[in-house]
């Protein structure tokens, strides 16, 4: 019975952090959460192969997540708690695309069906979150990447100097930032 109740109360605990993360009563134009994305395109070619994303929380938020996430404060995420974000807090977020928009060429945004999610703890302070977004699709010469929380509870700082490209083949790109597109996030984009 001891143990049913630990767990119950984990489960708790994990569910009032997801309510703080993700639903979050509405307050106008106030975000709760501010991230940091990271991004690296693979292309080899004209085909984008994958894009690697990084998501790199605030102090705060990190703080509220890590009472969850390090229990035992030895600077490395609980594997149990992992896997239960893992299996069921992060695939929620398919619901709003992973607040992660990408498309090739002007096109429509693609479906965003991310793999190989991995959560790690930075100086022993600060939560990351990864994950690798496979694409396999041929391109032109642009592709453009951006992070929205449209209900505002979520705010995605950009940096240009977080994207990069690899291209396996040997080519270059240029990275600039569309502010027209969108009023509540800024969408790079990368030219071959």
């Amino acid at each position: 019975m001891k143990g049913t109740r630990m767990k119950r109360k984990e489960f708790k605990h994990l569910f009032l952090l997801c309510l703080l993360l993700f639903y979050a009563a509405p307050v106008p134009a106030h975000p709760h959460v501010f991230i940091t994305p990271e991004v690296r395109m693979i292309k080899e070619g004209d085909v984008l192969k994958e894009v690697k994303v990084r998501w790199v929380f605030d102090r705060m938020t990190s703080i509220s997540m890590l009472e969850y996430l390090d229990k035992n404060r030895d600077g490395l995420p609980d594997e149990n708690m992992v896997k239960k974000i893992s299996r069921e807090v992060f695939p929620a977020l398919s619901i709003y695309g992973y607040y992660t928009f990408i498309s090739i060429d002007g096109g429509e945004n693609m479906e965003i069906n991310p793999k190989n999610f991995i959560i790690k703890i930075e100086e022993g302070e600060t939560v990351i979150y990864e994950f690798e977004i496979p694409v396999g699709q041929k391109m032109n010469t642009k592709v453009s990447v951006y992070f929205e929380d449209e209900e505002i509870y979520t705010a995605f700082d950009f940096y240009p100097g977080n994207f990069y490209v690899t291209d396996e083949s040997g080519g270059k790109a240029e990275f600039g930032i569309n502010e027209k597109e969108s009023a509540h996030s800024n969408i790079v984009e990368a030219v071959f």
